[in-house]
């Protein structure tokens, strides 16, 4: 099941575009630690490419097995965190990015356009329903600029919006109202 955006237009797009752009210019972008030196270095174009003409889903399938260490089923280890890579982590990483720069995009047009921006649920899944996240569902964002400057820096929606960290918030995204 895909994502739905509610808002993936011509305008957005060409915003999503921009925030890719200054995430490169402030060597700022965001690389799987699973790509190698080929993903590394056509990831930028394959996302771009993805956000101007198609969506997550391209950006998944244009990122090639070829582009990425073999470590399916390695384990990685990140300070005190581990996790074993599976299938699915090409999918997740593709909707996270995706997802993310649509959310900035998505947050800008609500500042310059002086409109609302709204929390909804853009992808349902049986694996991580749960009740909190129902309960932000149709929450207004109240500061875009803030959220908008919290994303640039690296943080998560959730982050940005001072929510529990220890909960999976699966499949939100943001629309305009």
């Amino acid at each position: 099941m895909s994502y739905f955006f509610k808002n993936l237009d011509e305008k957005t797009r060409k915003y999503m575009l921009e925030e890719v752009e200054l995430d490169i210019k402030k060597n700022f972008l965001y690389k799987s630690l699973r790509f190698n030196e080929i993903g590394n270095e056509l990831y930028p174009q394959i996302l771009k490419n993805a956000i101007e003409f198609g969506n997550e889903k391209t950006l998944e399938k244009n990122l090639l097995p070829e582009y990425f260490e073999d470590d399916k089923g390695k384990i990685l280890k990140i300070g005190k965190y581990t996790s074993v890579l599976s299938t699915i982590s090409n999918r997740v990483f593709s909707e996270y990015e995706f997802n993310k720069f649509y959310i900035r995009a998505i947050l800008r047009r609500a500042i310059e356009e002086n409109k609302e921006a709204v929390i909804y649920q853009a992808k349902k899944s049986f694996y991580y329903e749960d009740k909190k996240t129902k309960t932000i569902v149709g929450f207004s964002i109240k500061d875009p600029k803030s959220v908008l400057k919290s994303m640039r820096l690296g943080f998560k929606l959730e982050s940005s919006l001072n929510l529990s960290s220890n909960q999976r918030y699966y499949g939100l995204s943001v629309e305009l109202k």
